[in-house]
């Protein structure tokens, strides 16, 4: 069939293999009400279907556990829909075309890896775990605020980006060390100490670095923006040391 429902105040646990391959374009699976569904298997997000989140009677959840992981190789944009919640306490792989979380909150103590092309966080959440980024992929903040909290790191050779309205915060105690960022428009803030090993690169608009942490720079740092007359601002008390070549 097209569609498939799971609905009621229940916990659903999957403890094998999950495989969302609808013969049908376009299909999805919805969690209605307060449906809390914890998987302890694998999630296979496949072909053009998604799953969505109904908010009707209630605001769903996915939580991936520790041991367990949620495979996105699928070719739709949006591999979840809807209002809710998704918790990926274990491994979230990022694993074909371009993918993109929105319309629910993601909050990551467990670990991504993004191993194809881009995966872009355009929704608000906080991390405590690792993302690697392969080599010719790219980590993405678009839009909504990412609490990058103790614990989290970003590590690979792939690209980190921060675009549009897209905010990634370090507050102290946590200071963060990324090998690359681009900032396409966006904003870095918070109190944190962030080091920057290798380029950073200011792309596109207007873009803000704010807060009271110091960001260290030791690879280049080149500013050419696409908008004409654009800038970088600094704002309240940051500290910009710069150890390499602006």
């Amino acid at each position: 069939r097209s569609n498939a429902t799971i609905q009621g105040s229940g916990t659903l646990t999957t403890q094998g293999i999950t495989t969302l391959n609808m013969a049908s374009a376009n299909s999805n699976l919805t969690l209605y009400g307060s449906r809390t569904w914890l998987n302890q298997g694998t999630v296979n997000i496949s072909g053009d279907d998604f799953i969505n989140f109904s908010n009707t009677n209630g605001a769903p959840t996915l939580i991936n556990v520790g041991t367990a992981t949620v495979n996105l190789s699928g070719s739709r944009l949006e591999p979840f829909s809807g209002s809710g919640t998704f918790n990926n306490q274990g491994t979230l792989n990022q694993l074909s075309s371009n993918h993109t979380l929105s319309q629910i909150a993601f909050h990551n103590p467990g670990t991504v890896n993004v191993q194809a092309a881009r995966l872009n966080l355009a929704t608000t959440g906080t991390d405590t775990g690792p993302y690697n980024v392969d080599a010719g992929t790219t980590l993405e903040i678009s839009a909504g605020t990412r609490t990058l909290a103790p614990g989290s790191s970003i590590t690979g050779s792939g690209t980190f980006l921060i675009s549009g309205s897209g905010i990634a915060t370090v507050n102290t105690p946590h200071s963060l060390t990324l090998g690359n960022l681009t900032l396409n428009g966006g904003e870095l803030n918070g109190s944190g100490n962030v080091t920057i090993t290798g380029p950073l690169n200011l792309t596109g608009g207007n873009t803000t670095i704010q807060g009271s942490g110091t960001l260290t720079t030791q690879g280049i740092t080149t500013l050419n923006m696409a908008s004409a007359n654009s800038n970088l601002t600094l704002y309240g008390s940051r500290t910009w040391l710069n150890q390499g070549t602006v």
